[in-house]
């Protein structure tokens, strides 16, 4: 499925489903905005142990295979890809959060130098509206504390639901916010219990 966009600054994107020949583009963008995004917050060991934790070759594969992570691809008329996300639907938890069904946005990222042009925005309402269409309640996510992705996911219309530390590896710990944004009036209920 793809979709096609005219942002506001004329310029026209195309949402595309991405495949494991879209690997290495992930990898770069990845590169790029987790060194952007997370320099002044976490340790350069601690981002490389997250890119090759989350953005080997073999990870992604498995992401995109095994455990059934859709990949978006945001790409310009030029076929420059400027963003990716991943989501999926979390089997199993929508049980015990009181919502039917529950999916979960993986990653969401945009070239650093393209940030403000509404490109993160396109991802994340093609990412919403897939959700929606495969009947899925609520759209939850984790991120950082200290990134400044919080804000743009609050004017996206999600809200924090909790806080959580999780040991990633020897020595890492992640510091997020889990955040949840109801996409049906039955997960707009049931919010703030979802996911504890």
């Amino acid at each position: 499925m793809e979709s096609a966009q005219v942002l506001r600054n004329d310029e026209a994107l195309a949402i595309r489903t991405g495949d494991l020949s879209d690997i290495p583009v992930i990898q770069r963008i990845a590169r790029e905005a987790w060194h952007a995004a997370y320099g002044e917050i976490i340790s350069e060991e601690f981002i490389c142990h997250e890119l090759d934790r989350e953005y080997s070759e073999a990870a992604l594969k498995d992401q995109m295979s095994e455990s059934a992570h859709t990949f978006l691809m945001a790409e310009l008329a030029d076929g420059t890809v400027v963003g990716f996300a991943s989501y999926g639907e979390l089997a199993g938890a929508a049980e015990s959060s009181g919502v039917k069904r529950l999916a979960k946005l993986y990653k969401l990222y945009l070239l650093p130098e393209l940030k403000g042009k509404g490109y993160g925005s396109a991802l994340i309402n093609a990412v919403i509206a897939r959700c929606e269409q495969s009947g899925c309640d609520q759209l939850c996510l984790s991120v950082n504390r200290g990134n400044p992705a919080v804000a743009f996911y609050q004017r996206q219309g999600f809200s924090v639901l909790k806080e959580e530390d999780i040991e990633v590896g020897p020595g890492f710990v992640r510091h997020d916010y889990v955040m949840g944004k109801p996409l049906s009036e039955t997960g707009a209920s049931t919010q703030r219990e979802n996911i504890r």
